[in-house]
């Protein structure tokens, strides 16, 4: 019996899809041979673990918690259809709409990107699915339940994918409609989950409650599903009754869904703001007029003016900074909630350099990317002094109150002086200035030809596209920064370590805050050092860059 048309033309685009994203990331022989190891050896473990469980079941050593086991595939579906989403984006971002739809509809297209998700997921799966399936069934002795776990498996994969080209398809179609979606849509998306998984991860939550809520959603039916096949387990009929009508009937209206979205956003032109947002002129009167005409040049006041419109419209720093800060926040965190619940005293030094670092990262690695657009025009009209100088002063401007401001406030509740508390700010203020020159002249060092435009997503911003560099480069270029940024604090750092400033604190006859704060001061004039050296350095290429 011949396949229909509209299947053969989504298996194909399947096909086609699979074949552009092996030859983007072309794997060598030996890292599959190890991937395909793994999984095997996964499989094993699983499949020894599962007859294990299974035989525990059918001679009543081993009760399953079925209540544990609803909740957590509703949990785990929920948290999977967001990331599988983003990457449903990225490949419809790259087909090309515009050839594409002249010869297939977009069904055929929607099945097509839904089938390469789902090859993508359903082959490292299959083999563990499979192996737990059959060795709970063997240990059971149950052989109906190995087809009920790979079907249901299967078909909540389906399910999970079509939910997630719909959800992204919603998100693209809103952001077409309104300009401010467009804007806010990674806050208006993940800020619920994020809220939920706090709220579920607070202290005053209990893990009976959370699977209490989750119980009862009908995601949870799936377990029952899965575990039909077995007599020994009490599975409800009604529940398996209705999951089949939910992936049956969820996976046909998605689908729907998905096509009549599709139809929309690609056939559809964006919408715009009749108003101008976040639009500045660089000359003119403003608050930067009012705050330093009187102290910066005027040349250099522009190039700050216009490293603040790009950074509104492009909110690098912000998310360079909220990058670097939760992961030394979440230990941080960890640690105040640790059973002495004191926080540590190096935590004020500890967010200056993680906020000047970022401050640093997000106005001065990427200055070219941001002025790539208008490069050859910013080259002949300003001087490499003005330039630098104008790029520091927009960092510096936004980053040190809130650098100062954040360590002020973690250092009230800290066991820090006052004194050791207003050099630890005043050594994060240096370091943003730091870290802001040392990226600038580390920034300056790409030619021209290594940037290309590539798609984005970053919250806050409406573009979808900016320029950039690929490959380990830019990896590189925020680890030398950093790494620079890092050294000079190092006399800081050390100071904190009670190894260090308790034999000196012995030697001198002081108490350790009087080492700590004379580290401190180490430190800042390192920094000042280091970021005359930095400038200095970038105005010489920025002076000598070479335009192809």
């Amino acid at each position: 019996m011949d396949q229909p048309a509209w299947l053969k033309r989504g298996i194909l685009i399947a096909r086609v899809e699979r074949t552009r994203r092996r030859r983007q990331f072309n794997r060598s022989t030996t890292w599959r041979l190890a991937f395909l190891l793994g999984v095997v050896a996964l499989s094993i473990a699983v499949a020894v673990t599962a007859y294990g469980i299974g035989q525990g079941v059918r001679q009543g050593t081993v009760t399953l918690p079925l209540d544990v086991i609803r909740a957590a595939t509703t949990a785990l579906v929920v948290t999977t259809i967001p990331g599988v989403a983003r990457r449903a984006s990225v490949r419809f971002e790259r087909v090309d709409f515009d050839h594409l739809l002249t010869t297939v509809p977009v069904r055929d297209v929607v099945l097509g990107v839904a089938g390469f998700f789902y090859r993508q997921y359903a082959i490292p799966l299959a083999l563990p699915v499979v192996s737990f399936a059959t060795g709970f069934a063997l240990g059971a002795e149950a052989p109906l339940i190995a087809f009920t776990i790979v079907v249901t498996v299967a078909a909540l994969l389906a399910l999970v994918v079509m939910a997630s080209a719909t959800f992204s398809l919603t998100g693209e179609y809103l952001a077409l409609r309104s300009p401010r979606f467009r804007r806010y849509r990674t806050i208006i998306v993940y800020g619920p989950l994020v809220l939920v998984m706090f709220v579920l991860t607070s202290p005053g939550v209990s893990i009976d409650r959370v699977v209490a809520w989750l119980q009862p959603v009908p995601l949870a039916w799936v377990a029952d599903l899965a575990l039909l096949g077995a007599p020994v387990i009490d599975s409800g009929v009604g529940r398996s009754v209705g999951a089949v009508c939910l992936l049956g009937g969820g996976v046909s209206v998605l689908t729907g869904t998905a096509t009549a979205l599709g139809e929309r956003v690609w056939g559809a032109e964006e919408v715009g703001s009749a108003a101008v947002h976040r639009s500045r002129s660089l000359v003119g009167g403003g608050l930067a007029e009012r705050l330093f005409a009187g102290w910066v040049s005027r040349p250099v006041l522009t190039v700050a003016r216009k490293r603040w419109v790009q950074e509104r419209r492009v909110p690098r720093a912000f998310m360079m900074i909220v990058a670097l800060v939760l992961v030394p926040g979440s230990i941080v965190g960890l640690i105040a909630l640790s059973p002495t619940g004191r926080t540590p005293a190096a935590t004020p030094l500890l967010i200056a350099f993680t906020c000047a670092a970022g401050v640093g990262l997000g106005f001065g690695d990427y200055i070219l990317a941001a002025e790539y657009p208008s490069l050859p025009m910013t080259l002949t009209s300003v001087s490499g002094e003005a330039f630098v100088r104008g790029t520091m002063l927009a960092g510096l401007a936004v980053g040190a109150p809130v650098t100062a401001l954040l360590t002020v406030a973690v250092g009230v509740v800290s066991p820090v002086g006052m004194l050791e508390l207003f050099l630890v700010t005043i050594a994060g203020v240096l370091l943003c200035g730091c870290s802001i020159a040392v990226a600038t002249a580390l920034g300056l060092r790409f030619a021209y030809t290594e940037f290309l435009l590539l798609p984005v997503k970053i919250p806050l911003s409406s573009v979808r596209r900016v320029f950039g560099r690929m490959g380990k480069a830019p990896f590189l270029s925020i680890g030398r920064a950093i790494g620079v940024v890092g050294l000079v604090s190092l006399p800081a750092f050390f100071s904190y370590l009670s190894a260090v400033s308790t034999p000196i604190a012995t030697t001198l006859g002081v108490p350790p805050g009087i080492v700590r704060s004379g580290a401190l001061v180490v430190t800042s004039l390192l920094a000042i050092g280091v970021s005359i050296s930095a400038y200095r350095r970038a105005v010489t290429r920025f002076n000598e860059y070479q335009l192809p």
